[in-house]
């Protein structure tokens, strides 16, 4: 037998679970319809007494899942744009990818990795990349290429970038 002593404000429900109305006996609380807990004949400090009967571990057996594999290769959800900016005025190059685990990313100009010069800043956030050509000038114009790579694959993407001096 188990003793069971009330604590609860009298503004409370009682959680009566069908576990509760199924495996144990003299269970001096009513399910939970609309009855305030405790009830009305119980004071707040009684003890009530209740016979439980446990189930044997040999009457259920936990289900046996599959471990998912929620590893991909990386892909663009969102490509670049081709653009056009004008010499002088800073410009952001935009792309979004996915893939776990999450892809390395490098930028390139022409073919050839960026890398750490000072006049590019690459950030990512939340699989969004972003490429700031500071200050570009003809010089800078080309094709810009995206690549998210990971150990199960890689992808890239291309745009065109086209800086005008005015005139």
């Amino acid at each position: 037998m188990t003793w069971f002593h009330t604590l609860l404000p009298h503004h409370r429900r009682i959680p009566v679970t069908l576990y509760h109305m199924a495996f144990t006996s003299n269970l001096s609380v009513p399910p939970p319809l609309s009855l305030p807990f405790p009830p009305p004949l119980m004071q707040m400090g009684d003890l009530t007494r209740h016979k439980t009967h446990h189930l044997s571990e040999s009457t259920y057996k936990h289900p046996e899942y599959k471990e998912s594999d929620l590893a991909e290769a990386p892909k663009f959800t969102q490509s670049l744009n081709d653009r056009t900016t004008t010499n002088g005025y800073t410009t952001k190059l935009f792309c979004s990818v996915r893939g776990s685990p999450k892809p390395r990313i490098v930028w390139l100009k022409n073919k050839m990795e960026i890398g750490e010069d000072p006049k590019y800043r690459s950030l990512i956030n939340q699989g969004v990349c972003s490429l700031e050509i500071r200050k570009p000038s003809p010089f800078d114009g080309g094709v810009y290429t995206c690549k998210a790579i990971n150990p199960l694959g890689e992808a890239s993407v291309n745009c065109k970038l086209d800086v005008k001096v005015p005139q």
